[in-house]
C-alpha cells in the first residue's frame, strides 16, 4: 500500500472533502478520488527513493541535516558501519 503523502494531508481541509463528496456521489468514484489523495505520485516516489539511507533502507527526507552522514545516509548508520568495519579489521 502507498505511503501517506503528508504534504497533501496538510493542505487538505473539510471544504475540499465536501467538494469531493458533492462532486462524486457514487461511493466507488469517491473512494477512488480519496485514495488518489493518499497515493504517492511517481515524482514523490522518485524523491523518496533518492532520500533513502543505503544502509537501513529508511527514508531520510525529514531528517535534520545534522543527522545525515555522507549523501543521504543516516549519520548513525554510517557510524555503525565504520565501527563494524574497524571491529572486523577491514
Amino acid at each position: 500500500m502507498g505511503e501517506v503523502n503528508i504534504r497533501r494531508i496538510d493542505i487538505l481541509n473539510i471544504q475540499e472533502v465536501k467538494k469531493l463528496v458533492d462532486k462524486y456521489p457514487n461511493d466507488m468514484e469517491l473512494g477512488s478520488k480519496v485514495r488518489e489523495l493518499f497515493t504517492p505520485t511517481q515524482d514523490e516516489k522518485d524523491y523518496l527513493k533518492y532520500w533513502t539511507c543505503e544502509y537501513c533502507g529508511k527514508h531520510t527526507h525529514e531528517v535534520d541535516y545534522d543527522y545525515l552522514g555522507g549523501g543521504t545516509n543516516h549519520l548513525q548508520c554510517e557510524l555503525e558501519r565504520v565501527s563494524k568495519l574497524e571491529i572486523d579489521g577491514c
